[in-house]
């Protein structure tokens, strides 16, 4: 979505520059030296977010709970806001857990009730239950962001998004008044497991994640989510006897075994 506001000429993302060179430089540049893998990438997150949190709310990461603040009215930005499914987004993080700290889990149900550790940058509780509270609290703060702010604002489903990029995309452009000619689809990211716009968009027209989840996962998922929340943004509670004991031998293989994201 980013990438198709890039490419339109009349448009650009709101994230203004520091106006002078970072105090930090002269430590980017030793963390770059001395750090490799996964901990060089917590130390330049760690400096990342302090230099953008002295911008203002509308530097904050894309991922972050946002707040609403007079930076957003100093660059006239206009907001989009892009919600998911709880349990489609669990699954898909417990698929790729970006971020994760010394979790081991051999099963979606051990992830969903695995105690989660944050960054800075996420503008969150430091430890969070499980998983599930990335999800709440994030869209907690999409909720009182709009209650309270006075900009142009839209609100974008992922699952409509993938099915018509286009023409979700324009939607929200047009209703800020954007000319949206020359509007297109970024070709997918090759991290996608369908590897193709037409594979994706049927995963959740058909909502071939619900393949994915057991009676237990469902049960679990529901315990850790805030519903209040979620019926907000118009997802609704699933029934946990309408799964199964247990996921089918096809899609047991396509999850991995287990996994262990230490730092």
């Amino acid at each position: 979505m980013l990438r198709m506001i890039r490419d339109m000429p009349n448009l650009k993302t709101a994230i203004p520059e520091l106006k002078k060179p970072s105090p930090t430089m002269a430590l980017r540049n030793r963390i770059k030296d001395r750090f490799r893998g996964k901990w060089l990438d917590e130390y330049l997150d760690a400096l990342n977010f302090d230099n953008t949190s002295r911008i203002g709310g509308v530097a904050a990461w894309k991922h972050a709970a946002p707040y609403f603040d007079e930076s957003f009215a100093k660059v006239n930005a206009s907001v989009i806001f892009t919600i998911r499914n709880p349990y489609s987004w669990l699954i898909s993080l417990y698929k790729r857990p970006h971020h994760a700290k010394g979790i081991s889990c051999k099963n979606l149900e051990q992830f969903v009730d695995f105690p989660w550790m944050t960054m800075a940058k996420d503008r969150v509780a430091p430890v969070l239950n499980s998983p599930m509270g990335l999800w709440n609290e994030k869209l907690r703060a999409y909720g009182e962001f709009q209650d309270c702010c006075d900009i142009p604002y839209y609100q974008i489903r992922f699952e409509d998004f993938v099915q018509k990029p286009v023409e979700s995309l324009a939607a929200a452009l047009g209703s800020f008044g954007f000319e949206t000619n020359g509007l297109v689809a970024i070709p997918l990211s090759v991290k996608n497991e369908n590897h193709s716009a037409t594979g994706l968009a049927d995963y959740y027209r058909q909502e071939k994640w619900r393949l994915r989840l057991t009676r237990q996962s469902v049960a679990l998922i529901n315990q850790h989510t805030n519903w209040q929340i979620a019926e907000r943004f118009g997802y609704q509670m699933l029934d946990p006897k309408q799964f199964p004991i247990e996921i089918e031998q096809d899609y047991r293989a396509r999850f991995p075994v287990n996994f262990s994201s230490k730092v």
